[in-house]
């Protein structure tokens, strides 16, 4: 039974994630963001992984596998670090434009701020 039940298992996670892949393709098309980019491109690397552990019916000690894993993962901590720097410097030049006013604890806070 493992025999036919492994194949079929294999098949659903890379069923799964080419289809979480574009899932997030499709949100990159939307708003052109690259960290969904690179999670579209990690995900149908797994799907990729899964694959060839299916076809080349190997226990998972076979290490050349996993160089789509390992890549994947690579991918996904590039467009995390990517995100955090684009932040961080959008923060820094709005920063440097203008201070942001701050209302004092006594004011009305139905009044807007010039």
């Amino acid at each position: 039974m493992g025999e036919v039940l492994q194949p079929f298992l294999l098949g659903l996670v890379v069923m799964a994630c080419t289809a979480i892949g574009v899932f997030f393709w499709k949100f990159w098309k939307r708003t052109c963001d690259r960290l969904f980019l690179s999670f579209a491109i990690a995900f149908w690397l797994f799907a990729a992984n899964w694959a060839m552990l299916a076809m080349v019916r190997r226990d998972e000690g076979y290490a050349a596998v996993y160089l789509f894993r390992l890549l994947g993962f690579v991918i996904i901590i590039a467009g995390v670090i990517g995100k955090n720097r684009t932040h961080t410097d959008e923060g820094k030049r709005h920063s440097d434009s203008q201070p942001m006013p701050v209302r004092s604890s006594d004011s009305d806070h139905s009044e807007p701020v010039d």
